[in-house]
């Protein structure tokens, strides 16, 4: 299972933290789910802030992360956790945005891949 964002929709998720929010596979084992896709979605509100995203990454194709951004989806997270992905912590497609400095303002753990892979 995934959650995908389309080009008309929009996620915004902004936990604090103390009380992040947290998107977790039914089991907690990498692969659990597929993670959480932004698809040419380029609303200003696509905001990811004290969000744990873990145990994701599932599928077996080359761009599987905990999140994926594709086709001019804009992003920004900050603050947040990317753990315990099957592959990739984030996979940036080549079109999409995200903010600068996701590498540095982000905590990444026991990602099966990269952290952040720029296709």
């Amino acid at each position: 299972s995934d959650f995908e964002v389309r080009p008309t929709g929009s996620l915004s998720a902004v936990g604090t933290s103390t009380k992040p929010i947290i998107f977790t596979g039914q089991s907690k084992q990498a692969g659990s789910w597929n993670g959480i896709t932004y698809n040419n979605t380029k609303s200003l509100d696509n905001r990811l802030e004290h969000v744990v995203v873990e145990y994701g990454g599932a599928g077996g194709e080359v761009d599987d992360a905990n999140l994926e951004l594709y086709n001019q989806a804009n992003v920004t997270i900050n603050q947040s956790k990317i753990n315990y992905s099957a592959k990739y912590g984030i996979y940036k497609g080549p079109d999409a945005s995200v903010n600068a400095d996701v590498e540095t303002s982000n905590t990444f753990s026991s990602n099966s891949s990269d952290n952040v892979f720029y296709k």
